[in-house]
């Protein structure tokens, strides 16, 4: 009787050690093929330093000739004669640090997309029952497998799918329409910008002529051909064209600031712009012309009615 209990007792043992060993194994596989990695991105200084610098002009060249929006035209980018109003508004969008942190957004919609048609993951169960304890004559182990799935994500996969489909048509249509508004900005100071300079131009032109006149008249006072009242004439017309070019430099330097600041570039950066350029006078048109059918047309309103869709289809 001891040797057979001595017997059960080794065999006990010997099953429990077998089951321990594959059981291990197993539930390391399992672990190692539904774990993921992690891999850390601190944010240091270094990261944002390289976030915020913009691009050489070199990939900017590259970057303009793939260039695709809905409401800018494409167009050759070529800043070697200067940087013209529409060259400006390209680079704005390429380059400005804010429009890049938006576009991030369109990585994280295009991600929730993903993750709405994925379906979760069927779940497998395995147990085993070992006897002991008590009289374990005649009994044997017990094994259980079970595979399960949860079957009600099909019923909402559809609206899922179109709820993050929404969003991240409205988030392009967002990102597009404060693209364009950063264009029209830099495109208008660009504009601003360049008649800034014809106007210091033509002061300094003008302040030089006076300053002639003004050393003409002096020497005619000296000549005792003028009088002293032409020459305090001729220094007043001198001193409005000096305060002219100080106006007109001010205007120049601000454009400039605005101009850069558009572009997303430091405050101190000199970005040359096209002289022999002339702005067009268009005609505006009516406001019943510009108010018509409107909510078709800005792209912010579009965005709007496709939130709307998207916050509908997650609510159904």
């Amino acid at each position: 009787m001891k040797q057979q209990a001595k017997r059960l007792k080794n065999r006990f043992f010997k099953k429990m050690k077998l089951f321990s060993w594959k059981g291990w194994i197993f539930i390391a596989l399992v672990a190692v093929s539904s774990c993921a990695t992690y891999n850390p991105m601190p944010i240091t200084p270094e990261i944002v330093q390289t976030g915020l610098k913009a691009p050489d002009i070199n990939t900017v060249r590259l970057m303009a000739d793939e260039f695709k929006h809905p409401l800018l035209p494409p167009l050759p980018f070529d800043d070697r004669d200067g940087l013209s109003p529409d060259e400006a508004a390209i680079l704005a969008v390429i380059a400005n640090p804010t429009l890049r942190a938006v576009r991030d957004q369109r990585g994280i919609a295009s991600a929730q997309l993903l993750q709405a048609g994925i379906l979760p993951n069927p779940r497998l169960s395995y147990e085993v029952g070992v006897p002991v304890g008590g009289n374990t004559q005649g009994r044997v182990n017990s094994f259980g497998l079970g595979l399960n799935w949860d079957i009600s994500s099909l019923l909402s996969r559809s609206d899922r799918i179109k709820a993050a489909r929404a969003h991240a048509d409205s988030v392009d249509l967002d990102i597009a329409w404060q693209e364009w508004q950063v264009a029209e900005a830099a495109r208008r100071h660009a504009w601003r910008l360049i008649l800034a300079e014809k106007k210091l131009a033509a002061a300094k032109l003008a302040q030089g002529t006076l300053q002639q006149v003004w050393e003409e008249t002096k020497q005619g006072v000296d000549l005792k051909i003028k009088t002293t009242i032409e020459l305090s004439a001729a220094e007043t017309r001198l001193q409005d064209a000096r305060f002219q070019v100080v106006d007109f430099r001010s205007a120049r330097d601000q454009e400039r600031l605005a101009l850069n600041q558009s572009l997303g570039l430091p405050s101190d950066k000199i970005i040359p712009v096209e002289k022999n350029l002339f702005p067009r006078s268009l005609q505006c048109p009516s406001s019943a012309i510009l108010i018509k059918d409107v909510e078709n047309r800005r792209l912010d309103l579009l965005a709007l009615k496709l939130g709307y869709e998207s916050r509908e289809a997650q609510v159904r």
